[in-house]
């Protein structure tokens, strides 16, 4: 009997966060997540610097890695905008420079939201989520899914690789609500300067083959083969 087919393979989508300025453009390449893809999705999230508060903003469908279609969407609430011109970061300027960010400086202020919408509830998710203040390295961002904090240290805005807690964070096996969304916030981790929301991956996580169907003869033929 022939072998059930197998799951198409994963996607990855690629989300860069711009301002309506668009000094540093949109970022081409790969990044943390293990894809060869190098298509990025441009998110015009709003005017930079000194922006008004952005209640919501929601990107168009996206695209793959590949360049491929999806239904995916992206979402942000409750965010301003920075570019930072006067200090570009030394990594991917086009990914890391630009970003939206929690709308009141130090913990005690309302947490931004985000959510991806239009997954597909039956599979899990890898999320990498990007964050770098390019024109300061003296804050952090606490980036929470399901009660689950993680921190972007930014350490220094000269790091010339992807590190993971310093520049973006990860979280793993992410299952979509029935509705086929994530949804996390996103703050300062202490009360200093614009906590950095730059960019996001995120990588569906491939089914496992299916096994081939042996039938009752195949499985005999295996019991002898072991005995």
């Amino acid at each position: 009997m022939a072998a059930l087919s197998t799951v198409a393979p994963a996607a990855t989508i690629n989300v860069d966060f711009n301002s309506s300025d668009g000094t540093f453009g949109t970022y081409t390449g790969t990044a943390a997540a293990p894809d060869a893809g190098t298509t990025w999705n441009a998110f015009v999230i709003g005017p930079e610097g000194g922006s008004p508060l952005i209640g919501s903003a929601t990107s168009g469908a996206l695209l793959t890695s590949t360049g491929g279609p999806s239904a995916v969407t992206v979402s942000l609430g409750n965010f301003r905008v920075y570019e930072a011109d006067e200090n570009v970061a030394a990594l991917a300027p086009a990914l890391m420079t630009d970003f939206g960010y929690q709308q009141t400086l130090g913990t005690g202020g309302p947490d931004s939201t985000f959510t991806i919408n239009n997954l597909n509830p039956s599979l899990t998710y890898d999320l990498y989520l990007y964050g770098q203040n390019g024109g300061y390295a003296n804050t952090a961002t606490i980036f929470t899914i399901g009660g689950i904090p993680q921190t972007a240290t930014n350490a220094t805005n000269a790091v010339t690789t992807f590190v993971q807690h310093t520049n973006y964070v990860l979280y793993s096996g992410l299952v979509p609500s029935g509705a086929g969304t994530i949804s996390g916030t996103f703050n300062d981790a202490a009360p200093a300067n614009n906590a950095a929301f730059n960019g996001l991956q995120i990588v569906e996580v491939p089914e496992p083959a299916a096994l081939p169907l042996v039938g009752v003869a195949g499985l005999l033929v295996l019991r002898r083969r072991r005995s």
